[in-house]
Order: C-alpha cells, then sequence, then structure tokens
C-alpha cells in the first residue's frame, strides 16, 4: 500500500486498524516500513511512502497478477508431495506394519521417533489461521515386505501430518547387507 508519508502513521493507521488490522511491526530504519496484520483474515499490509524505491514491491506484484505464467518462473521450488501411508499399531501404540501403495510391510525392530522444528519457508501449505506448528513428528521404522523373514530390510522415515494427523512417507530406503 502506498501513502504520502509511511512515518506519519497517524494519516493511516487509525483507519486500517478500524477495518480490523493490527500494527505489528515497524521499520523506520528500512524506508519507514510498517506491517499491519488483520485480526480476522490472513492479510499482511505494508504501507511505503508513495515513489519509495522499495515501492518495487508493488509493481512487481501487479505484473504478477497480470501475467499468471511468470508466477511459474518465479515461484520458489515447491517440495514434492510425500506419498500418504497407513501405519498399524499395537495396543501400545507401537508400530505393527505399515502399508504404502497397497503393500504392507512388516515392522521388524523397534521404531525411533522424534520431533523437528518445522522450516516455515519449505512448508508445503500454510497452517489455519490460529493453530501453530512449530514442531513435526517423525518415525523411523524397518520394515520387511509382507511377513517373509528373508525379504530385505527397508528403512521409512515417516513424517506426521499436522493438520489431518496421519503419516506421510518421507523417505524410505532399502537396507544393504
Amino acid at each position: 500500500m502506498l501513502v504520502k508519508d509511511s512515518a506519519a502513521e497517524e494519516m493511516y493507521i487509525h483507519q486500517l486498524e478500524a477495518v480490523g488490522f493490527l500494527h505489528h511491526l515497524r521499520e523506520p530504519a528500512w524506508f519507514e516500513h510498517r506491517l499491519l496484520k488483520h485480526k480476522v483474515h490472513d492479510v499482511n499490509l505494508h504501507p511505503f511512502t508513495a515513489g519509495c524505491e522499495e515501492a518495487r514491491m508493488i509493481r512487481f506484484r501487479d505484473y504478477l497478477r497480470s501475467n499468471q505464467d511468470a508466477i511459474l518462473s518465479v515461484a520458489v521450488p515447491s517440495v514434492p508431495a510425500m506419498e500418504y501411508v497407513v501405519v498399524r499399531t499395537a495396543n501400545d501404540g507401537s508400530p505393527t506394519a505399515v502399508v504404502s501403495n497397497g503393500r504392507e510391510w512388516a515392522v521388524g525392530a523397534d521404531a525411533v521417533r522424534w520431533f523437528e522444528r518445522v522450516s516455515w519457508w519449505e512448508a508445503q501449505r500454510r497452517m489455519p489461521k490460529g493453530l501453530g506448528r512449530v514442531d513435526v513428528e517423525v518415525l523411523q521404522v524397518q520394515v520387511r515386505l509382507g511377513r517373509n523373514p528373508q525379504s530385505a530390510l527397508t528403512t521409512m522415515v515417516l513424517e506426521r501430518d499436522g493438520l489431518g494427523g496421519g503419516w506421510r512417507l518421507r523417505e524410505s530406503v532399502v537396507d544393504v547387507a
């Protein structure tokens, strides 16, 4: 948003607060930048002084809105989609099998569980407003195809889906003896 003077907050902040925006950040050393966030909607508003060099962001936004093909050329590379899997568990919650692509893999060793920090810049989708996700649960299991004790062990790294609660296959590596 361009205003006459972004440092003169009294000229525009109150009107924006009246329609649901909250003053979130003030950066006077960076083009008198301000950031306002809406209380209900997932909207960030960045007022800049008209004619400011950083107003190029608005020109770039307008360019992307008018040229949909350009979005693909500047988009952040997407994280490959992970396959959803079913984890079968015993009464104590320990995994007994993983069903992936219609095939059942029996767990052959104790699972290892840990939590990792979520890299927000790599997230596949945004979390709904009001929900936060700082950590992601990870489960590493060693499995054998079917119930064949002679099949090679495969290590599967599974990631808990923060929205649906299911598991996704992050990585699968066949162990070589």
